[in-house]
């Protein structure tokens, strides 16, 4: 395998680990299901649909979107298309460019839509709520 493919999958089975505590099941598509993974999802049997990617630059999250959403459509009948496309969206980047120097860590975030981050935020706040 090429280097820059060795990166994504080391990114997506760090991925993978980092959600297994929530989702036992968690599985890497291109291992579990040919269909899925022609979709551009990297991890299957989790309540949302990820992708990982690893690059020099920030990938284009609606672009992305938006191409996960047409491939579902053309390969999933429409009832199961329907629900899969209900599951939140999840662009989890690693920044490999280096920009800090050779020595700084790499840059690693998550994107997903204002709906599903409110959510999250929701979720948070639950959690830490500021003592009166």
């Amino acid at each position: 395998p090429n280097k820059n493919a060795v990166k994504g999958h080391n990114w997506e089975r760090k991925i993978i680990n980092w959600i297994k505590p929530f989702w036992k099941w968690a599985k890497s598509s291109r291992a579990t299901s040919r269909q899925l993974d022609n979709c551009k999802v990297d991890i299957n049997f989790i309540p949302l649909l990820i992708q990982a990617k690893a690059t020099l630059i920030r990938p284009n999250f609606q672009k992305l979107w938006e191409e996960c959403m047409r491939l579902i459509d053309i390969e999933y009948p429409p009832k199961e298309a329907k629900e899969l496309k209900k599951k939140p969206y999840v662009v989890f980047h690693k920044d490999t460019s280096r920009k800090a120097g050779p020595k700084a860590p790499h840059t690693e975030t998550m994107t997903v839509t204002a709906k599903f981050g409110r959510e999250l935020l929701e979720l948070w706040a639950e959690n830490n709520k500021d003592e009166d």
